[in-house]
């Protein structure tokens, strides 16, 4: 047990936060019309029969980083880490 919980990665790849992880976090509220284009994003990508989603994707992905006032660099790290980690 110890093993498996001394990390934010358990099995699978799936990552594991402590509620004291967490409480620094900063909440954004967006605003009504980036929520409506959030919500327009998924639903097509719900909707979307092929394979390639990743049009959809990268449009969610360059909103969230919009939102949380990124800079070019952390958004290199996000997308390296994701690529590296949690991707497969």
């Amino acid at each position: 047990h110890s093993v498996m919980y001394s990390s934010t990665e358990i099995m699978g790849k799936y990552l594991h936060y402590l509620p004291m992880y967490l409480h620094d976090l900063p909440v954004i509220i967006p605003k009504r019309e980036t929520i409506e284009f959030l919500e327009k994003c998924v639903r097509n990508r719900l909707n979307e029969h092929t394979n390639d989603l990743t049009k959809t994707d990268k449009q969610i992905d360059e909103k969230i980083y919009e939102i949380y006032g990124c800079k070019e660099q952390e958004i290199k790290l996000a997308k390296t880490h994701i690529s590296e980690y949690l991707v497969k």
